[in-house]
């Protein structure tokens, strides 16, 4: 067949997206321009004068999409050699890979494939290379995986507080200001590694030793609805420089101006000469809002000073406090230049189906799909979010 039947739905938009991929496989791009050139009314002949392909091979692709659609431009399993192993045995390989080696009476916690394949030879007569385990229990979709640690919080109120902080960070008071407020540091003044754009195989070196010149605290404040930032460095961090701090921030302000500060049950935040200065210098302006404990993530802030470790420590070479104030006091003022907003919850309403490895799937067995972008295969398995 010399014809590309008629495109359905986002075929179009698919083989576009394959032809012009920058990780896919050479041949599968190939095809995908093959049949997008069918699409526009080129001959078999001159599709292959110009991919410098037969005849032959452009209308067994142009046959295999017009029966099997964007999938059929994959390749199809290819016979090799038996497997050495029952699927009785390859069970046992994964019931004993998601075991803990102490369970089984082992003397150690954590599996190697080298200690997991002696141990399959040796209990079970199962032998298989390392390479040959890895194998199997990826077919299966089993890899190795870092073990993740949470917190939860046990405040009898941390529902209440939640909605109560998530709802200043949703619906504002109207012409009240809402920040966030919380402490870096301590922060070490010295050298850190860092990294950037380098030669492949050449990465940046740095001598392991350091000299350490004193520590160092910066207290900030943001407004996460605007994403402007207020900080200050300090020696120490005691209920006496959050006092100071909080006056300097509330003088840059508009008078009179009500503002909403949530900040965590630190005891330099929660002391009765915070409350007293604040009930003293600002009566009625200044309302305090904890977050429960243990639940540092429900301050915005928090998410801020990620990104102010990252391109502020990362790579800095620190001599003295004198530096590193300078070093906090310019970029801050290059972040105000452009501020980002920092908006509470997820910002779409529905979670877009991703593929994965799609070892069990329309594409399974079809093509080294590990490469595809999520986009992609969201779009190629559903044509939209699920």
């Amino acid at each position: 067949m010399s014809e590309v039947r008629s495109l359905y739905h986002s075929e179009l938009t698919l083989l576009q997206g394959l032809a012009a991929s920058t990780s896919l496989p050479a041949a599968l791009r190939e095809r995908a321009r093959l049949i997008l050139l069918a699409v526009e009314g080129a001959r078999p002949w001159e599709i292959a004068q110009r991919l410098g392909l037969t005849g032959d091979t452009v209308r067994k692709w142009i046959a295999r999409f017009n029966a099997e659609g964007t999938l059929g431009l994959f390749d199809r399993p290819r016979s090799g050699s038996p497997r050495r192993h029952t699927g009785e045995e390859a069970w046992k390989v994964v019931e004993a890979a998601t075991t803990r080696p102490d369970a089984l009476g082992l003397p150690f916690n954590t599996w190697t494939l080298t200690k997991l394949r002696r141990y399959l030879r040796e209990r079970h007569g199962i032998c298989l290379s390392r390479e040959g385990i890895r194998q199997l229990l990826a077919r299966h979709g089993l890899s190795w995986k870092k073990a993740k640690s949470w917190q939860q919080s046990k405040d009898p109120n941390f529902a209440e507080l939640k909605a109560t902080i998530v709802k200043l960070y949703t619906e504002p008071p109207a012409g009240a200001l809402v920040l966030c407020i919380d402490q870096k540091g301590p922060v070490q003044i010295r050298e850190y590694a860092g990294g950037g754009y380098a030669p492949k195989g050449k990465a940046p070196r740095r001598n392991s030793e350091y000299v350490r010149h004193g520590v160092a605290y910066v207290l900030g404040a943001l407004c996460p609805h605007t994403g402007q930032v207020w900080t200050r460095c300090f020696r120490k961090y005691n209920r006496w420089t959050v006092i100071w701090f909080l006056g300097w921030l509330l003088r840059q302000l508009p008078p009179e101006q009500e503002v909403y500060i949530i900040w965590d049950q630190a005891g330099a935040h929660t002391a009765a000469d915070v409350r007293r200065f604040l009930e003293k210098e600002y009566p009625g302006r200044v309302h305090l809002q904890f977050t429960p404990t243990k639940a540092a993530w429900l301050n915005l802030i928090e998410a801020w000073w990620t990104i102010f470790s990252r391109d502020l420590l990362r790579g800095a070479q620190l001599a003295s406090r004198a530096q590193f104030r300078e070093a906090v006091r310019r970029y801050v003022a290059y972040w105000n230049a452009e501020p980002t907003t920092f908006v509470w919850g997820r910002r779409r309403a529905r979670r877009c189906f991703r593929a994965g490895p799609m070892r069990h799937g329309p594409l399974r067995g079809r093509a080294p799909v590990n490469n595809l972008g999520a986009r992609f295969l969201h779009r190629l398995a559903t044509g939209g979010c699920i």
